[in-house]
């Protein structure tokens, strides 16, 4: 996990690196003057992560974690995290579907198909180049888990709006 606080913002990101799951920390108490480097700074760092990641891809989806019956749906199961190409996902990441941001809520094996529930987000404004501020608006969704691509980063914001950070 990488935690960043900088004096525009705090990044926090999810991310594991190839089996062996190191997790990347910085100090939490950062101060950065210049943001636009650093934002591309952080960026590169996770692209680099993400690349070695994918290489050690094995090719298959699955759960992870604890899992549950869904009432009402008999045949699909639910879990903490969900393992799709070389990504985590896992319960609290904000992810992307084209276009449009969500937070997961669960994540779903239903007749060998893997979803991912989450809560879906309107765009309030574009906040730089490769972050938008969201705000929730609506009830839980079902995504196929291989049309996410789990988002870098995201800020809570006074209000309930929340700042994501995409590649």
């Amino acid at each position: 996990m990488l935690c960043c606080k900088a004096a525009a913002s705090l990044c926090y990101v999810s991310m594991e690196s190839g089996e062996s799951g190191a997790a990347f920390f910085c100090r939490s108490n950062l101060e950065v003057q210049n943001t636009t480097a650093f934002e591309s700074s952080v960026l590169a760092g996770l692209l680099n992560a993400g690349v070695e990641s994918r290489l050690a891809y094995t090719g298959h989806t699955s759960l992870r974690g604890s899992t549950w019956r869904i009432p009402g749906y008999p045949v699909a199961i639910a879990a903490r995290g969900l393992d799709v190409f070389s990504a985590h996902i896992s319960i609290g990441d904000f992810v992307f579907r084209a276009d449009t941001v969500g937070r997961v809520v669960a994540c779903v094996c239903e007749h060998d198909a893997f979803l991912v529930l989450v809560e879906p987000m309107a765009k309030v404004s574009t906040v730089s180049g490769h972050s938008d501020r969201w705000r929730f608006a609506g009830d839980a969704v079902a995504w196929m888990a291989d049309h996410v691509e789990l988002a870098l980063a995201w800020l809570r914001e006074d209000g309930g709006t929340f700042v994501v950070l995409r590649m």
